[in-house]
Parts: C-alpha cells; structure tokens; sequence
C-alpha cells in the first residue's frame, strides 16, 4: 500500500474574512517541529494577527 502524503496547511483570516495560506507543511513535519514553536513563530512575524488555523486532511483546528 502506498503511503499518503498528508498535508498541514496553516492559515489565517484578514480583517476582511479572506483566507491567507501561511504554510503548507507535509504532516510528518509539523509533528516533529511542533505546533507550539510555529505558533510562536507566526505571531512574531505577524504580531496584528489573533487567529490561526491548521487544516489536516479536510478537518479544520484553531491553533490561537
């Protein structure tokens, strides 16, 4: 069986209530470099922003 190349992607919302991609990430990845540094490492480089989501295979979760 072959295996699945699943992807998390990061993403917020603007002011406007539009969807910005932030990152797409092989699932593997954002396992073994943790969510709680990437989060941290999103409000750095976006400091205005107070939201971000994660979408794993069709499934969407608030990570702030």
């Amino acid at each position: 069986m072959q295996e699945q190349n699943k992807k998390a992607i990061y993403y917020y919302y603007d002011e406007e209530g539009n969807r910005r991609l932030w990152s797409v990430n092989n699932l593997n990845e954002s396992v073994v470099s943790g969510y709680k540094a990437r989060i941290e490492f999103f409000k750095k480089k976006n400091p205005d922003v107070d939201n971000l989501f994660i979408q794993i295979d069709g499934v969407e979760f608030k990570l702030l």
